[in-house]
């Protein structure tokens, strides 16, 4: 058998559910709807990079075809290649779903994709990020309204 070198793990900052809730209200701040509810399920994740979302998309993305591929499969979808890609690493990463108004729609609702991740820069930052999986490109989350639920 030849010498095997596994890949090296990320070195990734650990964020507890607490903080993950605290960093969402704050980002949808004069965003969320009347019944807004976060459902959290895990008690300490991973802080992720935006080049991490954009590589989960990649995987998962499925073109989108009416009442085969909505939004909300798309969004699941790309939620689970990255939890995939977190298993991998031994913690669950710090990624979700959220619904919002759907701006592109006179009535009706949209479902992406939210992470906490380490921004780059001089000073590194953790912020709340939006991936819309079904146009394949960020959303400012400043721009959300209506949003009913944040699921981890």
């Amino acid at each position: 058998m030849w010498p095997f070198t596994p890949k090296p793990k990320p070195v990734r900052s650990a964020i507890d559910g607490a903080m993950v809730r605290a960093l969402l209200n704050a980002a949808l701040s004069g965003s969320k709807a009347a019944n807004y509810r976060h459902i959290s399920q895990k008690d300490t994740l991973s802080v992720v990079l935006p080049a991490d979302i954009e590589a989960a998309a990649k995987k998962a993305f499925m073109p989108w075809q009416k009442d085969v591929w909505e939004c909300e499969d798309q969004a699941r979808a790309l939620v689970h290649e990255a939890q995939k890609m977190a298993a991998n690493e031994g913690r669950s990463w710090a990624v979700g779903t959220l619904r919002a108004d759907d701006p592109t729609k006179a009535s009706g609702l949209h479902v992406l994709v939210w992470a906490v991740a380490l921004l780059p820069g001089r000073f590194a930052e953790r912020a709340v990020i939006c991936y819309d999986a079904t146009a394949q490109k960020w959303r400012g989350i400043s721009t959300l309204t209506g949003v009913d639920y944040t699921l981890t």
